[in-house]
């Protein structure tokens, strides 16, 4: 008999993170074995104050662009924004796998992808808590977890190297309003059989105790309604059915009638009423054409807004632009929701537009009008104690929550070298001689500007920002083709930096410095480059302008040749 003498192949798993690390929102994360790749959660953010114009940011897919071949399929925890708001953008990129989600889940993703022109060719597969499905190496189990929305869940995901748990974004609420508690057993048992890695959200790893229950806010929301005898109004996410579900239930019991208003809003109480998630009680909804026959003691409007997003609903009633809604005296506008980083300037800019148009406004910071969807210190070490890891991955959060949360599992008894604490584009390798990081490749991320994807870069976005701040100096001038022999005056616009009628006389030695410079040009060369000109232009122009002004404007020389 002859023995064969290669060797068997060496188990392995490995983890890259392509977002959702260092920062709250994108979340997304790849699983990889020699054979098959799973993705868990692919979603967006907010842009920060220095994206000018940008709508959303998404991660940087290209790691998985010459490896879609080997996708089997993209599994989502739950049914917001940050954690499957990208995939209409990068489904097709991606080779269009089949997404796996709970029923409420995919009814969410349904509507982006019918926005986007996907649904028809989209495979949606609906999965159940403690039903396990195969992805080629994966065997995947959901798990019921505690969020601010309903179906949401943790996966146990069984791999050549053994099981990760990978917690999606939970909290334990033992009062939560669908009356569905979190799998507590069935996480017990599955940190029994054995957890080689757990990631784990990290959000409010910094905030001690517990995170406060949703029965407390449908307290405080019931306390408001039973004394508000004007308008109710209520932004909160469009994808928070919890809060939807409370506040239509105090309008039923108010006898008040609930207009859902913003697109998006109504697009998600469409699918979760048409889905069971949302019971609303026969009669009670009216469309936004219809109020004006409503006494205000007997209206609540549930709208979009909650972030001070541009031309959302409640910015749009903010700023006295919103067709069918007018601020007044009167008026309670609960914003049920809090700031993202990066929003707070916008959300407390439409707080002061609505004080200053007479409405009351009741926000988190005032009262519990909102709790976060995020576990706080005691249960992580809940969590940490149930799954008993043998490595730890602090996910979905800031850097400084990644921190408190390692630090957190040191102190639950996990070894300091077990724990793993990333950025996004660092892959993690699990094999059965231990664990290795590579941390020579960051991943980016993708800006979403209107419909363009990926068509804004850095440099876009400095020459968005030198405009805002100092605005721009365009000049233009005509030279005779073969020479550097002006014609006619140099004609000069400013936008944003100083008014031409009031500058007179720096516009006057504008003028001048640019017809010296093209002169030494026209002196110095038989056959002028009009790209050195303009180079030369914009040098001498910054030089120039910078000291009258102290100021640094973007600087466009055109210069044709005719």
């Amino acid at each position: 008999m002859i023995q064969s003498t290669q060797k068997k192949a060496e188990k392995l798993l490995r983890i890259t993170p392509l977002g959702g690390l260092g920062e709250v929102g994108k979340n997304m994360t790849v699983y990889e074995t020699r054979n098959d790749i799973i993705v868990v959660d692919c979603g967006l953010k907010f842009p920060d104050s220095t994206m000018l114009g940008v709508d959303l940011v998404i991660p940087d897919i290209t790691y998985l662009k010459n490896k879609k071949r080997n996708i089997r399929g993209i599994i989502i925890t739950h049914g917001h924004e940050d954690h499957k708001g990208a995939i209409s953008y990068m489904l097709t990129e991606l080779g269009n796998p089949p997404i796996y989600a709970t029923k409420l889940t995919q009814g969410l993703i349904s509507v982006n992808l019918k926005e986007h022109g996907l649904l028809d060719t989209a495979i949606l597969k609906i999965i159940k808590p403690r039903q396990e499905f195969a992805l080629g190496d994966f065997h995947i189990e959901p798990v019921s977890v505690n969020h601010s929305i309903p179906d949401s869940v943790a996966f146990a995901i069984r791999t050549p190297v053994g099981t990760v748990f990978q917690t999606g974004d939970f909290k334990f609420d033992y009062t939560p309003p669908d009356k569905k508690l979190a799998d507590i057993g069935r996480m017990a048992e599955i940190g029994d059989d054995g957890v080689i890695m757990m990631l784990s959200d990290s959000t409010n790893a910094e905030v001690p105790g517990y995170t406060v229950s949703e029965s407390v806010v449908a307290e405080t929301v019931d306390r408001i309604f039973s004394k508000t005898t004007g308008r109710m109004i209520v932004a909160s996410f469009s994808t928070n059915l919890n809060r939807i579900q409370q506040m239509i239930d105090a309008s039923a019991r108010y006898g008040r009638k609930v207009c859902i208003i913003g697109r998006s809003m109504v697009n998600n109480v469409n699918i979760a009423m048409e889905l069971g998630y949302l019971k609303v009680p026969q009669g009670i909804l009216v469309p936004p054409t219809n109020l004006s026959g409503i006494p205000d003691h007997k209206l609540a409007i549930i709208s979009t807004g909650s972030q001070g997003e541009a031309y959302s609903v409640l910015v749009r009633m903010a700023n006295g632009t919103h067709k069918q809604i007018r601020i007044k005296k009167g008026d309670t506008v609960i914003i049920s929701a809090t700031a993202i980083p990066g929003n707070e300037e916008s959300v407390y800019k439409t707080i002061n537009d609505l004080l200053r148009l007479g409405a009351e406004v009741i926000h988190g910071s005032m009262m519990d009008v909102h709790v976060s969807g995020h576990a706080c210190q005691e249960e992580h070490k809940l969590m940490l104690s149930l799954i008993r890891p043998r490595y730890f991955m602090p996910a979905h959060g800031e850097r400084r929550h990644l921190v408190a949360h390692a630090r957190m599992a040191q102190d639950m008894g996990i070894p300091t070298q077990n724990i793993f604490i990333m950025d996004n584009g660092h892959t993690l390798e699990i094999t059965d001689r231990g664990v290795t990081v590579d941390t020579s490749k960051e991943a980016s991320y993708i800006l979403v500007d209107g419909s363009g994807v990926g068509d804004i870069g850095n440099v876009v976005l400095k020459d968005r920002q030198i405009m805002s701040e100092s605005g721009i100096f365009l000049i233009m001038v005509n030279i005779k083709k073969g020479t550097a022999e002006v014609i006619g005056t140099p004609e000069i616009v400013s936008r944003g930096f100083v008014y031409v009628k009031e500058s007179k006389e720096l516009i006057k030695e504008a003028k001048q410095l640019v017809l010296d410079t093209i002169r030494k040009f026209e002196r110095q060369m038989t056959i002028p480059d009009p790209m050195q000109i303009r180079a030369e232009l914009r040098t001498k122009l910054h030089d120039f302008l910078y000291e009258k002004t102290e100021r640094d404007p973007m600087i466009l020389p055109v210069v044709i040749e005719i």
